[in-house]
């Protein structure tokens, strides 16, 4: 039986997935902070909050770049 986890990196073929795993998460979280502006919630916990995901989003993008070769 073949190993095919290291069949599949050897070819290359998950390599391509890791950035539309990203892209996926980031349009959810991104999703998510349009959801928050209809939640009611007080504006300065809105701008803490989103606040937050944006660099979550910024340090999966950036995360991606570098890993991307």
């Amino acid at each position: 039986m073949k190993n095919t986890t290291n069949e599949t990196f050897k070819h290359g073929i998950a390599k391509p997935m890791l950035p539309a795993v990203i892209d996926k998460q980031v349009k959810k979280l991104s999703r998510m902070q349009v959801d928050l502006m209809s939640s009611g919630m007080e504006a300065d916990d809105f701008n803490e909050i989103s606040e937050m995901i944006g660099n979550l989003k910024e340090f999966m993008v950036n995360c991606r770049s570098y890993n991307g070769r």
